[in-house]
């Protein structure tokens, strides 16, 4: 006869509900931040965290609620560049804005002194 078929457990499946759940807070202050941006006033928010603390449901809820509300939102994906913004000597996200604002990286035109892309 020998032994009864060995039931292999399944791997558990990632959890997820359609209620979006305990961080109001954040999706408030992101909701302010594209509230604002609808009054005139654009802006950058950075979404950080450890793995698996929410950040792409939290995101991803706040898109949901934009699409709603007749928004236009597109998606993509950024590259890492944290080694290359500490060759420059750029230390943390925070100096990151203000040298990208202080090259005139925020804007179309050059910064003062900057020399004009070729054919520019």
């Amino acid at each position: 006869m020998g032994s009864p078929p060995y039931d292999q457990p399944k791997m558990a499946r990632r959890l997820s509900s359609p209620v979006f759940v305990g961080r109001q807070t954040e999706l408030t202050r992101l909701q302010s931040a594209a509230d604002a941006e609808r009054s005139g006033h654009p802006g950058l928010v950075l979404v950080g965290g450890e793995a698996g603390v929410g950040k792409t449901r939290l995101v991803a809820e706040l898109v949901a609620r934009q699409r709603e509300s007749g928004w236009l939102v597109l998606e993509g994906a950024a590259i890492a560049v944290g080694a290359e913004l500490r060759k420059l000597g750029v230390t943390s996200r925070t100096e990151a804005a203000t040298t990208a604002v202080r090259l005139g990286l925020d804007r179309d035109e050059p910064a003062p002194g900057a020399s004009s892309p070729p054919g520019g």
